[in-house]
């Protein structure tokens, strides 16, 4: 497998969704305490209101942390995206196999009696004059 390296240019749209996403965040993070009765953590309030007023007015502040974010994106699906194919072979195909070897079940027809691999056919084919 090999990395492509991809050109990334976020947009002024992709820089405020960026910091709007880092702003809910932060005021989840905020009131988070307040599902059990508590105060909440006014730092992370106030960082989501300065995150929420900067993507607004400025997005484009947002430029390289967005750029360095969808880098982040890029390698993390290249790294999880071989671990969860190989996790889905192991433990849906190998069983699915071993069950079929099990049964004596051959769905795809690759053994065969003869020296011949033709299939007969069941029905008798109709005449193609009237297709449409």
């Amino acid at each position: 497998m090999k990395f492509e390296k991809k050109k990334i240019e976020p947009t002024k749209r992709s820089n405020t969704e960026f910091g709007l996403l880092f702003t809910l965040v932060f005021l989840i993070i905020s009131v988070y305490p307040c599902i059990s009765y508590k105060s909440p953590n006014y730092l992370f309030l106030f960082l989501s209101i300065f995150l929420l007023l900067i993507s607004v007015t400025v997005p484009m502040i947002f430029s390289l942390p967005n750029k360095m974010w969808i880098k982040f994106g890029y390698l993390l699906g290249y790294i999880t995206t071989p671990i969860f194919m190989f996790i889905f072979y192991i433990f849906l195909f190998i069983p699915i196999g071993f069950i079929l070897k099990a049964v004596n079940r051959d769905s795809l027809n690759l053994k065969f009696k003869d020296s011949s691999t033709w299939v007969v056919r069941k029905n008798d084919m109709q005449s193609l004059k009237n297709q449409f």
